[in-house]
């Protein structure tokens, strides 16, 4: 008897394993459905069924720790995904998942301020819910913003330098989003220079195995870091009134654009939602360039469509 109970102890606890491990597999493709749905309220919904699963497993006693911090950061980039793409979805729900991705941000860069992740998610998540603020309300997200910054462009230098990492040199995407958006001039968070600086060299990381991607990725590979780049540059021809960087930023928006045609489905697998959300991002800046560039006032027509 008390043979067949150990044996029936480990049948059981290799089941266990058998079973988590098919919950994260699980999981994982239920994030690789997260832009199904006819409405962005539906592809809210779908995002948030992974979410769920992903939530399920971290609060999982039997979990390993490599397998809680990687349903961690599943978690939050389902955050990022709901708050910053889905702009069809209710506001509120929007915002709730974006407030939550900051405070569990910063549970971990309190304890450890050099955690890239960590970091990359405090600021993404929280210049995101800014762009979602009323004006008093952004005025508080760029302050949490300004109080984050210093310390993840930390955790993103080595040897001095600022050099990409996590999620495609993520940090730096999102503080040359921050800098090359005109918005961000009255919050004292405005620089277009940075914004170009910061965008190239985020396109610049190097490539990155991250689940649950089946092959590395670099900065090249996030399409979003190209869009950023031309958002920067085109600011800083405004802030210029140099119509030639404005021509520039819409050459290279159109050179991506083409090339994302082009590559079809050999685009890195599992981001096709953020292949689509910034395919769209580019093709409306450049509808902005067109539109403007006939204007006498081209920059301050280009300055009002920031503003919209």
């Amino acid at each position: 008897m008390k043979v067949l109970k150990v044996v029936m102890m480990g049948l059981g606890l290799s089941f266990a394993g058998w079973a988590l491990a098919n919950s994260i597999e699980e999981a994982d493709q239920l994030f690789f459905k997260r832009g199904e749905g006819s409405n962005d309220n539906e592809k809210f919904a779908s995002s948030t069924r992974a979410y769920k699963a992903y939530e399920k497993l971290y609060r999982s006693a039997s979990l390993s720790q490599e397998d809680r911090s990687y349903a961690w950061i599943q978690m939050r980039r389902l955050d990022v995904a709901r708050g910053g793409m889905l702009e069809g979805a209710t506001q509120k729900d929007r915002e709730e998942v974006l407030e939550t991705c900051v405070e569990e941000a910063e549970k971990l860069t309190s304890v450890n301020s050099k955690n890239q992740t960590a970091q990359y998610f405090r600021v993404s998540c929280a210049a995101i819910r800014g762009k979602l603020a009323g004006l008093l309300g952004r005025v508080k997200w760029a302050l949490k913003l300004r109080g984050a910054q210093a310390d993840a462009l930390a955790s993103t230098t080595v040897n001095g330098e600022l050099v990409g990492g996590f999620e495609g040199g993520g940090i730096l995407r999102v503080m040359s989003a921050v800098r090359g958006n005109p918005k961000a001039r009255t919050l004292g968070l405005y620089n277009p220079e940075e914004g170009v600086d910061y965008a190239k060299r985020s396109l610049a990381s190097p490539a990155t195995m991250s689940r649950p991607f089946e092959k590395p990725l670099t900065g090249e590979d996030f399409y979003e870091n190209h869009f950023y780049l031309a958002q920067a540059i085109s600011s800083l021809g405004i802030q210029k009134n140099d119509f030639s960087l404005v021509n520039e930023a819409r050459e290279k928006i159109v050179a991506t654009m083409e090339l994302m045609d082009e590559l079809g489905e050999e685009l890195p697998k599992g981001r096709e939602p953020e292949h689509e959300y910034y395919y769209g991002m580019m093709k409306k800046l450049k509808g902005y360039i067109d539109e403007c560039e006939a204007s006498s006032s081209w920059a301050t027509c280009l300055s009002k469509k920031y503003d919209d």
